[in-house]
């Protein structure tokens, strides 16, 4: 067990930094991430470098492997008091300091390379805004928010595809913060990037199965 003093050696190597949102969700969000994604990949790819996981190397195994990585590792990482009631994400994340804030910081870094992994795998899509008319009648969780989606596709289109790897991500750590796992594994959740969009299928069914036992 950690004592409260104690900065998680990993942790200790990343400098924080407020998350995307911290001045705004959307446009500003998407600014953000876009600004700060080569220096999150490299902090990450460095501190990955250990356990042999290249973050150039094939999208999908990379994908299988950080979400390996992150159910064996962070539950050693993340403290329980980071994810009790009164730390939401959107509202939370950026007041933290110290290691906590590393700790946030870290998880955005690992949901920004998700993103770049699912984008060289099905380069049609981008890093948007979610501003599509479907998801805003529906009341859709990503409406307003950057997300991975076809920047092709005018918001009038009908089932739009997305998928947020900020959000996977929250949930891993909130799932592993309070010690149980009921987060999909990343792949399932980057479906609609490779899966749903069958202009660019990338993999079969059982491709898409995690490799975590």
């Amino acid at each position: 067990m950690r004592l409260p003093f104690q900065r998680h050696p990993l942790l200790r190597r990343v400098e924080a930094e407020p998350p995307p949102w911290a001045s705004g969700l959307g446009d500003s969000e998407l600014a953000a991430l876009r600004a700060s994604r080569s220096r999150r990949l490299a902090r990450l790819g460095e501190l990955l470098r250990p356990a042999g996981i290249d973050l150039g190397g094939e999208p999908l195994a990379a994908v299988q492997a950080l979400d390996h990585w992150t159910r064996t590792t962070w539950p050693g990482l993340i403290r329980r008091a980071w994810v009790r009631p009164g730390t939401e994400p959107w509202t939370g994340w950026q007041r933290a300091t110290g290691e906590q804030a590393a700790a946030y910081t870290h998880a955005v870094d690992v949901a920004v390379a998700l993103g770049e992994l699912a984008l060289r795998a099905a380069p049609s899509f981008a890093w948007g805004v979610d501003r599509y008319d479907d998801h805003v009648a529906d009341g859709g969780p990503f409406v307003g928010r950057a997300v991975l989606l076809d920047p092709t596709l005018p918001d009038d289109a009908a089932a739009p595809p997305v998928c947020s790897p900020i959000d996977l991500v929250v949930m891993r750590f909130e799932a592993t913060g309070h010690r149980d796992f009921p987060d999909p594994p990343f792949v399932e959740g980057l479906r609609p990037v490779w899966w749903r969009d069958h202009r660019s299928l990338y993999a079969g069914p059982g491709a898409l199965e995690s490799t975590v036992p």
